[in-house]
């Protein structure tokens, strides 16, 4: 099989290109993780000094970014942290739903894993 100058020149442009979007994705993807990991330490911070009603947004959107990114472990920490909010203002069954939801996310991950 004979490749012509244009094919070859044409096939490394392609890979170029595609290469240019993986890393400018996982660059995005990357900077949107430490979004999510900013916003959790945030929240944290804030229900730490009892104000749920500023940690619950942060949370919200860590969860949404988490979920559009498709990060796993990160969406299984930010609904245990949800969790806890919920648990340090006494909404146990509110906590209980947050940390099952953890769970699951994390053995949904697990499974693919096999």
């Amino acid at each position: 099989m004979v490749f012509s100058q244009t094919t070859l020149v044409t096939a490394n442009t392609i890979i170029q290109n595609r290469y240019t979007e993986i890393t400018q994705s996982f660059i995005k993807n990357t900077s949107r993780s430490e979004q999510i990991k900013q916003l959790n330490q945030e929240a944290m911070r804030l229900s730490r000094q009892n104000r749920f009603q500023d940690a619950s947004p942060k949370l919200e959107t860590a969860l949404a970014i988490s979920r559009d990114i498709q990060e796993r472990p990160l969406e299984a920490a930010t609904f245990n942290n949800i969790g806890r909010v919920y648990q340090q203002q006494g909404k146990f069954p509110q906590a209980f739903n947050s940390y099952l939801q953890a769970l699951e996310v994390i053995r949904k991950e697990n499974l693919k894993s096999f």
